[in-house]
């Protein structure tokens, strides 16, 4: 038999024994993330990123108020939305036994599931909804120029994404990047 290279499975990286923080930044820049974010390659938390955005003020205001705000951007078109009895407590997943997802896929028009939203608020079981991952310069245009503009970042961290979830209120969640 020739000698050659031999192949082994590499085992897992090494893991460390505790979990390590996530590094958390206030008042970053543009600067400031391509000298020490990016480079890094490592998550890191922006705090007060989007503090001045009129969307997270109007959602200090009330629910009414972040709900409206919404409007002002939603087209007549279906969004993808998820309901899952009150059971699951707006966790979304699977059912016990794996088979099945624990909630139902369908498509609504943004306004009436907003509203739904706000009428379920002080249910005591409030079924569990979302819409999750929408293109928002799609489906709320102005949106992402009267928010994600306001952040002198890249592209790749303005909004780009939003998920509205409902237990016992509306919230709106889910902010993320996009590309890299």
């Amino acid at each position: 038999m020739a000698a050659g290279p031999t192949s082994r499975c590499a085992g897992p990286p090494d893991v460390a024994a505790e979990p390590v923080p996530i590094r958390e930044i206030e008042g970053v820049d543009r600067a400031r993330f391509d000298a020490e974010v990016r480079p890094s390659r490592q998550p890191a938390i922006f705090r007060g990123l989007a503090r001045d955005w009129p969307a997270v003020q109007a959602g200090r205001t009330s629910p009414e108020a972040a709900m409206a705000y919404l409007k002002r951007f939603s087209q007549p078109v279906p969004v993808p939305a998820l309901v899952g009895d009150p059971d699951i407590e707006g966790r979304f997943f699977y059912t016990p036994d794996l088979k099945r997802l624990n909630f139902q896929h369908g498509t609504s028009p943004l306004d009436p599931f907003l509203d739904r939203l706000l009428r379920d608020q002080q249910a005591v079981r409030p079924y569990a909804m979302a819409v999750q991952s929408l293109a928002l310069p799609e489906f709320l245009p102005g949106f992402v120029e009267e928010n994600g503009s306001t952040c002198s970042m890249p592209a790749s961290c303005r909004a780009s994404g939003s998920a509205m979830r409902s237990r016992s209120r509306p919230i709106m969640t889910g902010w993320r990047m996009s590309g890299s």
